[in-house]
């Protein structure tokens, strides 16, 4: 009868010992929920502060990219006024004006104004056809009629690019 108070003893102590481990792994999963919650508002403290940091050096870069686009836009338009058929360097200057009227129309709000961009490409594609950047100006073309809602325009820029021999 001793052995089995001994062991009915052991039992309550397990059962004990069972209830407690149970209890300890609740507060665990408890501990282990708050210091998440404590580094996930943490991390998110760090971002903004991180973001607020460089928030005004962004808002200046962007503001200096405007600027130099404008003035490279009035210098690339002053060449081409002064050299108009000049084959060696108006057909760069003439793509690289078509590309930053692209990125100056996104840089506005609103809706996306392409008309330079496509005045500009065809100018340099009929201007100068036997140009190096017939294929960027054709692509970019394309893609600004077809921006613009212009489809049948587009595919047709595309197909002559494409298929030159047989689409001129």
């Amino acid at each position: 009868s001793e052995g089995l108070s001994r062991i009915a003893a052991i039992v309550r102590g397990l059962a004990e010992l069972e209830g407690e481990l149970e209890r300890f792994g609740e507060r665990v999963d408890d501990y282990r929920h708050t210091v998440d919650q404590l580094l996930r508002l943490r991390a998110r403290e760090r971002r903004g502060a991180v973001l607020a940091r460089y928030r005004s050096s962004l808002r200046d870069e962007r503001q200096l990219e405007g600027e130099s686009r404008r003035a490279a836009i009035i210098r690339l338009e002053e060449f081409v006024r002064l050299h108009p058929d000049e084959p060696r360097h108006t057909p760069s200057a003439l793509l690289r004006l078509a590309e930053l009227y692209v990125e100056r129309a996104y840089d506005r709000t609103g809706s996306l104004e392409l008309g330079p961009t496509i005045e500009v490409s065809r100018r340099l594609l009929t201007g100068f056809p036997t140009s190096r950047h017939r294929e960027r100006a054709a692509y970019l073309l394309g893609w600004a009629l077809a921006e613009s809602e212009r489809t049948n325009e587009a595919v047709d820029v595309w197909r002559s690019a494409v298929c030159a021999n047989r689409y001129p």
